[in-house]
């Protein structure tokens, strides 16, 4: 017997389907009608597109799926090709990069101590079991550096972050007394350790727009840092607050309370055009600690789940956002 959908009156509908679901800061939650029937936390993407290829082979339109998900349409037929070929256990087996393309902070330590032995580039590619076009990309990147003045010397400098520990505030007396700046591979080791997703290492600070305590998370730059990609958009914060961005912001564009809030947000679609990133899905081939350590946060807001919504609620007035 079919029925009408009733999605419940805070969740996305998912095309003209039963099914619809709702995100906040931490999960997303997945609805039949009015019971909910399915979670997970809204930072692993793959669970995301598991669900997605689940909602295909249930019949849902794709382009419908397209709409919810924010997703393209090659992106659904892989996640049901993925599905289809391996199940579940496609999307929780550990990814592999194309060719050796990934290179993580221990082999980011191995490949500095070979550069450093006096091996050629393509020498330590071939020991690491990757290309020489990955290390020398990663070499660009400051991912790796040139021999153990690089990123080893960095990562035994940051033993307590890469531990993944989450340090309190620091003090300008405290940043005073730092070694020296926290590298590009360090701060990548640091994000992939954090307890609440990539790049998400702000415990303390993440549940309070929850908990009511603040309307937003403000940005802080508590520790010197080396080499941030993409950092160069901030020479032109003076220019962006001399023109207004922020003046009156907040009197035709509104939010409710998050850890990204209304500055956060237009600081980043500012920025991005700065970068000459067309349009926010350029985020997904970023470092999200990169820009995050740019907005002055642990991480920048996942496309899909996250910032979509947000610029989805700062919309919602059409009046508002015409004057």
């Amino acid at each position: 017997m079919n029925t009408l959908p009733v999605p419940p009156a805070e969740a996305t509908p998912i095309g003209g389907s039963c099914f619809s679901y709702f995100a906040d800061a931490d999960r997303v939650v997945y609805f039949s009608n009015l019971e909910p029937f399915d979670s997970h936390a809204i930072s692993v993407r793959r669970a995301m597109l598991l669900r997605v290829a689940r909602f295909a082979e249930h019949g849902v339109r794709r382009v419908a799926l397209q709409a919810a998900f924010g997703v393209g349409r090659s992106t659904v037929q892989r996640a049901v090709n993925r599905y289809r070929g391996c199940g579940e256990a496609g999307f929780h087996a550990p990814r592999r990069g194309r060719s050796g393309s990934v290179i993580d902070a221990r082999m980011a330590v191995e490949a500095n101590r070979l550069l450093a032995s006096g091996l050629s580039g393509s020498a330590v590619a071939r020991r690491l079991g990757i290309a020489v076009r990955t290390l020398n990309d990663n070499r660009r990147r400051g991912v790796v550096g040139d021999g153990a003045g690089g990123a080893s010397a960095s990562a035994s400098r940051d033993a307590g972050p890469l531990a993944g520990s989450v340090s309190p505030p620091a003090t300008p007396g405290t940043i005073r007394e730092m070694a020296a700046p926290l590298e590009r591979s360090a701060r990548d080791a640091r994000d992939r350790l954090a307890p609440m997703g990539r790049g998400a290492r702000d415990s303390a600070g993440r549940p309070l727009p929850a908990a009511g305590a603040v309307a937003e998370v403000g940005p802080r730059f508590a520790e010197p840092l080396l080499a941030v990609a993409g950092g160069g958009v901030l020479a032109g914060l003076p220019m962006l607050l001399r023109e207004g961005l922020l003046d009156r912001a907040g009197a035709f564009l509104s939010l409710p309370r998050g850890h990204y809030g209304l500055v956060s947000v237009l600081l980043l679609l500012a920025f991005l055009t700065l970068a000459r990133l067309r349009n926010p899905e350029a985020l997904r081939h970023r470092a999200p600690g990169e820009w995050g350590a740019i907005l002055g946060l642990d991480r920048c807001p996942e496309v899909n789940l996250d910032l979509r919504r947000k610029l989805k609620a700062m919309a919602s007035d059409a009046q508002r956002v015409r004057d």
